[in-house]
């Protein structure tokens, strides 16, 4: 008999091999569109067939043990009375599956949360700036002496609300360097990073950029001299107050400290905000910063295209970002990876009700003389259900509690990559909890009212 349930499972593992390559052929180009990856399954390769033999193995092995524990107590005259085997071993590894298919569903479901969480976390926090409606059009290298008439000339339209001028086509890929900025006090040896941009006296405000000190650009020639810092490079350059007109130097060039701007995250919230130091150079400012809203938008983005017909050629056509998607862009790998601990999460949650399921089905078998009993002598479908159900709860109730250390350390793990992070509170694993706790009550009081209510009285004869 034992022989025979190998065999069986041989059969059945051969079924579902041949249905999960198909799967993975017709899954793997979602698969792919959703983690930005081109893998293919390549059959020819030995590779795969070592680790399918592994796998073969490893399945008939473990699942081996089940009709080991269950042929080693068979009593062929309790079969005939009727009497579903109770061997207390087999049991206790029916329940084990169930705990450990539990466990790795809140691992992943929390997982889950705790990424979503920390990707809404990002898409609201006050980054310092107003992202929301800005888009850029950067020009060819032959308008930039006439930028400031073509900023004056859409300033003019009703649809634009404010525009500023940069060299940065991108605020979250700024020039970084650490060519010789000198201040009094400096450590000569010492080498100092910084990032740079140059911008115009109308940039900060069309982005809502706060000051804390000082002024902004006024629009006159001698702002070249100047120099507006973020609080992160005073800081980090141990100036002391009033920092406003002193003195800092980049190799014989001397400028003035004009203001401190408020720090805002132009880098991805996995780091910490840097360093920066914002500079007047027309020459070098190619991009405009527009904002407008959002009903206005599409008008904003048509007269800006007219702007730019005198200087498109097929080399450089006319494009435009949106400053919150080259923001969201920082995160795509993460919100890839959100996606599919979703996907998983969801797979292992259905898996496990499966098993719950089956499980269900046999206690329930199990149990069905004790049932009717309980209905002869006045119980409710409901207390029944209670019953039958309770075992099964804190199982479940087992497994995520099991899970919540290395769940915990999993997410805090991740959540170190982020310099700037959500917090992990006991929130999230009552959520947990209570979304895996009512996933199995519905699961198992289905399979149980099914039985409850059906006829039971074949089932209450003399043995």
């Amino acid at each position: 008999m034992f022989i025979q349930f190998v065999l069986e499972t041989i059969l059945i593992f051969g079924i579902s091999l041949v249905l999960a390559i198909g799967l993975i052929y017709l899954l793997m180009p979602l698969y792919n569109y959703i983690s930005g990856k081109t893998l293919h399954l390549d059959l020819s390769d030995l590779r795969i067939w070592k680790t399918l033999l592994l796998v073969i193995f490893g399945t008939l092995l473990v699942s081996s043990i089940y009709p080991a524990l269950l042929l080693s107590s068979f009593k062929p005259l309790n079969s005939l009375k009727g009497k579903v085997g109770k061997n207390v071993s087999a049991n206790a590894f029916r329940k084990a599956l169930v705990v450990f298919q539990f466990f790795m569903a809140a691992i992943l479901l929390f997982m889950t949360m705790v990424m979503g969480r920390q990707m809404d976390y990002i898409r609201h926090k006050n980054i310092g700036y107003d992202k929301d409606y800005v888009f850029t059009v950067s020009f060819p290298e032959q308008a930039i002496p006439h930028l400031e008439t073509i900023k004056t000339d859409l300033a003019r339209n009703s649809n634009i609300e404010s525009i500023g001028l940069s060299n940065a086509e991108d605020l979250t890929d700024l020039y970084v360097s650490s060519t010789g900025m000198k201040w009094e006090g400096k450590d000569p040896s010492s080498t100092f990073m910084i990032y740079s941009v140059s911008v115009d006296d109308a940039f900060i405000p069309t982005m809502k950029m706060q000051m804390t000190a000082g002024k902004n650009f006024s629009g006159v020639p001698t702002d070249s001299m100047g120099l507006i810092l973020n609080q992160t490079a005073i800081s980090q350059m141990g100036l002391q107050p009033p920092y406003v007109g002193q003195q800092v130097s980049f190799g014989s060039k001397k400028f003035t400290i004009l203001g401190i701007v408020r720090d805002f995250n132009f880098q991805s919230l996995k780091s910490a905000i840097s360093p920066l130091v914002m500079y007047v150079n027309p020459a070098s400012r190619n991009t405009l910063y527009i904002r407008t809203s959002q009903r206005r938008m599409a008008a904003a983005i048509k007269a800006a295209e007219a702007a730019y017909q005198p200087y498109k050629t097929n080399e450089q056509p006319f494009k435009y970002a949106f400053i919150d998607k080259q923001f969201e862009a920082l995160y795509k790998a993460d919100l890839r990876v959100g996606t599919l601990f979703t996907s998983f999460a969801s797979i292992a949650i259905f898996i496990s009700c499966l098993g719950l399921f089956g499980l269900a089905t046999y206690n329930a078998e199990a149990r069905i003389k004790e049932i009717g009993i309980r209905k002869v002598l006045g119980a409710d479908v409901r207390s029944i259900i209670g019953l039958i159900c309770k075992d099964f709860l804190l199982l479940v109730i087992l497994a995520i509690l099991i899970s919540a250390p290395l769940s915990y350390l999993l997410a805090d793990k991740w959540l170190h990559n982020f310099a700037f992070k959500t917090h992990i509170g006991v929130g999230i694993f009552v959520q947990v909890l209570c979304v895996l706790v009512l996933i199995t009550f519905i699961t198992m009081a289905l399979n149980v009212y099914k039985t409850a209510k059906s006829n039971l009285l074949p089932h209450l004869k003399s043995e």
